[in-house]
């Protein structure tokens, strides 16, 4: 199934079981921003569990309000692994803190490439699925 969804802070694309999510360059990630995201994945899913990718290659920043509940909120229980796409050095750092400071109880890793990250996450779904 594949879902596509055009916010105001960016793309929502869903495929293969992967919440893409495609910032627009300059964006600020709130709490609600979050919450948006994470609710559309959910209900594409249909409550199935899936895997998230976020783009923040754009010179995106995040308040530290939503990188706590990025960490944790209701729609955990569905996620089974975070890929993080990141270019610049402040990015990097941003992400690089979210995932050593935050931990999300999920599998968490940053790329500079989506088809490495898409490999990735295509893997980690596969070994939780198979079990």
């Amino acid at each position: 199934m594949q879902s596509e969804l055009i916010t105001p802070f960016g793309r929502l694309l869903f495929r293969d079981r992967i919440h893409f999510v495609y910032m627009n360059e300059g964006m600020e990630i709130t709490p609600e921003t979050v919450e948006t995201v994470h609710r559309h994945g959910a209900e594409i899913a249909n409550g199935e569990k899936y895997s998230v990718l976020v783009d923040l290659r754009f010179n995106v920043t995040s308040t530290p309000e939503a990188r706590n509940y990025a960490a944790e909120n209701p729609f955990m229980r569905l996620h089974i692994a975070y890929a993080l796409l990141a270019k610049s050095l402040s990015v990097k750092l941003m992400a690089n803190a979210f995932i050593q400071f935050h931990k999300p109880p999920v599998p968490c890793r940053m790329f500079n490439e989506e088809e490495e990250a898409i490999k990735w996450l295509m893997l980690s779904m596969e070994k939780v699925m198979t079990g």
